[in-house]
Formats: C-alpha cells, structure tokens, sequence
C-alpha cells in the first residue's frame, strides 16, 4: 500500500486502491496520524464536539476533551470524515441534553455558501456525485466576507473575528463578542436578518421629517439623507449615496426613494444563511480538519485568501487521472483544468482527490504523501 520516496516522505500510490473511498480513509488516516495543523479551540474542555466516520451516515455527539492533546489523539485513532465541535460553551459538554449540559454562552457564527450565490450560478462543473466551483467563486465570496467583517466590526465591536474556509464550498465566521454570548435564538435571529438585508422596512430607517420649502407656506414630511456617522444600516446607506443634493432622499432619489434604498441595502447585504447565526448550540468545523466531501482544509484565512491546492490541502503529489466527462475552461485550486471525456492528465493531488469525489475524474496511479 505504501512505499517510500526518493524524499523519505510516505507515498500513497492510488491505484493500488480498489475502492476510492478506501484510499480516502488511508489518506485521512495519514494527515490525522502526522502532524496535523489543528487549531485548539478555545476552552476545549467546555465545547461539545462532534464527528462523522467513514463507515456511518450519522453523527456521534456529546463528547468532550479536557485537553488539545486528548483531541489529537481522537483524531490519529479515529480519523473521522468531518470533525466539529460548538460554538457554545457548557459546564457539562458531554451531557446529553441541554439541560444537564448547563448552557454558558456562545459565540457568533456566520455562514456563506458559495452555491446559493448567484454569482456561481454558472461557474461550475457538474459531475455524477457534485459539482466543483470555479476559483472567482471563492474570491467573490471572500470579498463578502470581508464586508461583514467590517459590518459587524462597526456594529458590535467585537473582541475578535476569525474567517475560515469550510474545506469544501463555503466560509464561517466566529465572532468572539463578550456582549454578545448570552443572546438567545431570537436575539441572534435579528442580528442575522440586519447583517442579511432581510426584512428591512425602509420607514423605520429613515422616519420621515418636517421640511419648509423657502417662499412657500406649503410644509411636507420627507426622509432626511444619513450621514456616514449614523449608526446601523443609515451610515452604511449613506456611503453609497455620492450625489448629496438637497437635504433628503426625495431630492436625490425621487418619490420612489424607498425602492432604491431598498436596492443599496440589497447590494451592501451578505445572504449569509440565517438559521446557523440564530442557534447557540451550532457546530462549526476544527480549523486543521478535513471536509469529507471535498477533501481539503478547513483553513483560517482571516488575513487573507490564497486560493491554491498548496495552501488548502495537506495531500501533495502529482497523480494521473482519465476524465469521465467533458471538462473546459475551469480555474480550481490554482489550476486551469481542461479536458474531453476518456483523455488523460496529470494533476496535483489534492485536485485529483477532490474532483475524484465528485465524479469527474478517475485515478489511475501516482503519489500521494502528506
């Protein structure tokens, strides 16, 4: 199964796999068992963790680690296929109700899914088992990211916020914000509906003033424009609003100066996905874990995205692979992919295993190394 390399490093040679999803265990195995860059999280021995094994569809939940380094020898023993654990804290994280868990805060978690954004609508591969997104998905969707972060950085200013990618199509973002741990379900409902743009009645934003135009007797209630000082969605509407002219949004907008609020607000928002931020309880992965669908790192990229297999995968190596499909003109993980179905082509690695999942590839043999 194995053999050693000119560089002393251990190989996986693919085609010595009968099954793909065997070779992904030994895989998974391999990173788990070396040196994996998994970040602790913060008072582990409060969080619930969770995971997801190879040979179960289910999750196995309530356990609990009262140090980093009881975690890492779960993972080298069990190298599961997803690995979680909570944003919240418990007094008993290993209880099986919440009740005895004996909830004492959360943090704030975001989430973006690249798919649901119509900016990838197009740019994507459909194979049997799923499809693969173009790398201008992952850079639009940091770009939003980045824009929350600076929504919720004036808005809440919190102590820290940490930005990861998911590992497969999507970014999370923790908010450690001490004013901000006791919210309720509902209280974290509304914030992610604010930072969302939903629900937002443009009149409760903006309440209508008393203006008298000189050298008439005629007075009219109109919306008095923001300023960029103004808390919550007034200051950030206010920068999108460069020609100033007159004193409200009638003079500049028009009678139908809500319709085009409501456009601003549409085009500043982030449709992060509402029911994660609303739950205290959620899960979100372990940075330094690997994503079972997809096969690369869950990756803290909070100063910066790199969108390279190098830096989002911990499997290195060329591997020769037949494609099952037609494939043209896609950029992924750094690398233009191109080819017609049954040709041949030799890719990094981590690309080959991530297509390979989703059924646009077959390997046929190569290296494979951690």
């Amino acid at each position: 199964m194995y053999r050693r390399g000119s560089s002393s490093k251990e190989y996986i040679d693919p085609s010595r796999f009968k099954e793909f999803k065997t070779l992904v265990l030994a895989l998974y195995s391999l990173y788990y068992k070396s040196t994996p860059n998994i970040e602790e999280p913060e008072n582990i021995m409060r969080r619930e963790f969770a995971f997801q094994f190879f040979d179960v569809d289910s999750y196995v939940r309530h356990l609990s680690f009262d140090t980093y380094e009881e975690l890492l020898e779960f993972l080298a023993e069990k190298h599961p296929r997803h690995a979680y654990y909570s944003i919240a804290e418990y007094e008993l994280p290993e209880a099986k109700s919440m009740e005895e868990k004996n909830w004492l805060g959360s943090d704030l978690l975001f989430d973006l899914d690249l798919d649901h954004l119509e900016y990838c609508k197009d740019k994507r591969i459909e194979g049997d088992k799923g499809y693969v997104l173009d790398d201008s998905c992952y850079q639009e969707g940091y770009r939003l990211m980045l824009r929350l972060k600076s929504m919720i950085k004036r808005d809440l200013s919190p102590e820290e916020i940490i930005i990861y990618f998911t590992g497969h199509r999507g970014f999370h973002m923790r908010v450690i914000c001490e004013e901000c741990r006791g919210l309720g379900k509902t209280a974290r409902r509304e914030l992610a509906l604010y930072f969302a743009g939903q629900e937002v009645d443009p009149y409760l934003i903006f309440p209508s003033v008393q203006v008298v135009k000189r050298g008439r007797r005629k007075t009219r209630l109109v919306p008095a424009l923001p300023e960029e000082t103004d808390p919550g969605w007034r200051g950030w509407i206010a920068q999108y609003i460069y020609d100033r002219k007159g004193k409200s949004l009638v003079d500049v907008f028009g009678e139908s100066w809500e319709y085009e609020v409501l456009k601003i607000i549409s085009d500043i928002s982030v449709p992060i996905d509402v029911m994660v931020t609303q739950d205290p309880s959620r899960l979100t992965r372990i940075i330094g874990s690997l994503h079972g669908k997809g096969h690369l790192l869950v990756t803290d990229v909070s100063s910066g995205l790199r969108i390279h297999y190098s830096r989002l995968s911990p499997f290195k190596g060329w591997v020769r692979v037949e494609y099952v499909q037609d494939v043209e003109n896609i950029t992924f993980m750094g690398v233009e992919l191109s080819g017609q179905k049954r040709s041949m082509a030799e890719i990094p690695a981590s690309i080959a295993l991530h297509l390979a999942e989703k059924g646009i590839v077959r390997l046929l043999g190569g290296e494979i190394y951690v």
